[in-house]
């Protein structure tokens, strides 16, 4: 009885114990959602950066500046090439990291049962063409015959009446084939523009399905690298084309990739680029901003950046000084960078110079410089008048326009905007507006002769005049006016056919189309050339004789019965 008891006293005695340690282990060790200190020390390591540069997994700190989080991207951004129809991947032509120009061909899907079909609508197109043949030579005799009273007048007719159905039936097997041509080409998948090969969807043997936007290819231009950041809406006042900057890479520590900005959107937007620190605020509204770097071929679509905009050129332009009364004094806005208004000025005047000259890629690149040392630029819409008329000389039809569209905001009396607007949407195939811009130019300025000049040539396509594109097809051909400054022809026929020539020597065959067409336009007495040089490629490369010379019956009947892809020389991609 006594060993119970003396057990029992123990037993108690440690319970008792173990409740109030566990009771002082509670109280010391604080609230029980505290983290302890060997999880803040492990944390610290995993948010700590592993190098000296930008760590992309915590916001940028308020005292940055004009800053943002951004991803680098091709010059015209990634372009996903699929096709309409579903498919089989027969072969593919590239690997990842080819350079390829427009029009060159990628991969072709399974094509028997189509390339079939044309041969058959091929065929059938031959047997209708030897049948309104015989048609016509009966329906010429018979109408010879009846008008020496040697057959009746229905037997006439009824010759008469098969001539015009086998000429139908001609028509409609022309039709068969370019339907059968046009399912065959969906099959073979194109570059739609120049640029890298950055990846590919399929492999050999697998099927395709457009089904979700599925891409087979992914392709961009990295000749140039852009940076697309995001710009908190508290900075947008503070943001403008031109305004350099630069951004850094955790990849690339210790380096700053130089650039500037080439365009702002249009509209604020949501983040794109987020980091992992939990106090960011992901309801902020962001404007982006595209930086262009300088030289940054070491960065790769995909990167993630961080962005730093100069403030210096906004302060030195915005920086005013008041009098005792609040006026804003004549000094102190008067002290806007000198420097910078005279290299604007010098920029401006060695762009002008260089256009006179012809020399197109000296004065885009004075004209941008212009822009880019003086947001405030006096005469900005005359710089972007003269950078559009540059670009558009060029072939750079959609800069061209661009920069026309600028001038036009700021001078929208002025009727050289929509003249070099209409000459950007003539290159570019698009007619009715072109032709709109053009009487726009006019109803500003009813003397202006180039505008008048973009509208003649424009009548003379849709009329069908000689070196005008067949119908169905969106010409390349550049309008022949005016040059930027000087108001005199950009060339003379020997220059333009020497132009022409040396295209046609260096491959570019699309580029010496549209260079010709131009050149007849501008110098009928070039258009005997032409119609020779058309004939010399008609065994060699019919496609091309046929887009120099359109006008030739002979031409076109032989290109409306050959078959295969067509590499689009006459006409734009699409």
């Amino acid at each position: 009885m006594g060993i119970k008891k003396v057990l029992g006293g123990v037993i108690g005695v440690g319970a008792a114990g173990v409740l109030g340690f566990s009771i002082f282990r509670a109280i010391s060790a604080g609230p029980g959602d505290a983290p302890r200190q060997t999880e803040l020390e492990g944390a610290k390591r995993r948010a700590s950066p592993a190098g000296p540069g930008q760590d992309f997994r915590q916001a940028l700190s308020k005292s940055a500046g004009i800053s943002g989080q951004g991803i680098v991207e091709p010059a015209d951004r990634e372009v996903k090439v699929g096709s309409r129809v579903p498919g089989l991947v027969q072969k593919i032509f590239v690997q990842e990291g080819d350079k390829v120009v427009a029009g060159a061909l990628l991969l072709e899907l399974d094509s028997s049962a189509e390339r079939a079909a044309v041969s058959t609508a091929r065929a059938d197109l031959d047997g209708a063409v030897a049948r309104l043949a015989i048609s016509s030579l009966t329906a010429r005799r018979a109408e010879e015959l009846a008008r020496d009273g040697a057959i009746s007048r229905d037997e006439r007719d009824r010759s008469v009446s098969q001539a015009s159905i086998d000429r139908a039936g001609v028509d409609q097997a022309r039709s068969r084939l370019s339907e059968a041509s046009a399912r065959l080409a969906q099959l073979m998948i194109k570059a739609p523009s120049v640029g890298t090969i950055l990846k590919l969807s399929v492999r050999t043997g697998e099927f395709y399905s457009p089904e979700g936007g599925a891409s087979l290819v992914t392709l961009g231009n990295l000749s140039k690298v852009r940076v697309r950041l995001d710009i908190d809406e508290r900075f947008i006042g503070s943001v403008f084309v031109g305004q350099p900057g630069y951004v850094v890479v955790e990849a690339y520590a210790n380096r700053k990739f130089p650039g500037k900005v080439v365009d702002i959107a249009q509209r604020m937007g949501r983040k794109n680029q987020r980091t992992d620190d939990p106090t960011e605020r992901i309801d902020t509204k962001i404007r982006e901003v595209v930086l262009e770097l300088d030289d940054a071929r070491e960065l790769v679509p995909g990167l993630r950046a961080t962005g730093y905009l100069s403030e210096t050129k906004l302060e030195s332009s915005t920086k005013v000084a008041k009098d005792g009364k609040g006026a804003v004094s004549g000094s102190a806005a008067a002290s806007t960078s000198a420097a910078g208004a005279s290299d604007a000025a010098g920029w401006s005047d060695q762009g002008a110079a260089a256009a006179a000259q012809g020399n197109w890629k000296e004065a885009v690149q004075s004209y941008e410089k212009a822009l880019a040392s003086d947001p405030r630029l006096p005469n900005r819409a005359g710089v972007l008048l003269g950078l559009a008329g540059s670009h558009i000389e060029l072939g750079q039809y959609t800069e061209g326009l661009e920069s026309a569209q600028q001038a036009a905001g700021l001078a929208p009396r002025d009727p050289e905007a929509p003249y070099w607007k209409a000459r950007a949407y003539s290159g570019m195939g698009r007619f009715d507006e072109a032709r709109s811009a053009a009487k726009a130019a006019l109803e500003l300025d009813k003397n202006h002769k180039n505008a008048r000049a973009v509208l003649r040539a424009l009548d003379e396509r849709a009329k069908g005049q000689p070196g005008a594109p067949p119908a169905g097809q969106r010409p390349v051909g550049l309008v022949a006016t005016a040059s930027v400054t000087t108001g005199a022809r950009p060339a003379t026929a020997e220059e333009w056919d020497r132009r022409g020539a040396a295209l046609l020597n260096a491959g570019k065959q699309r580029e010496a189309v549209a260079a010709y067409r131009e050149a007849v336009m501008a110098h009928p007495d070039l258009r005997p050339r032409v119609k020779d040089l058309a004939g010399k490629y008609k065994d060699a490369d019919l496609e091309l004789a046929y887009c120099l010379d359109p006008s030739d019956k002979t031409l076109a009947t032989a290109w409306s019965k050959a078959g295969g892809p067509r590499r689009s020389l006459c006409a734009e991609s699409k």
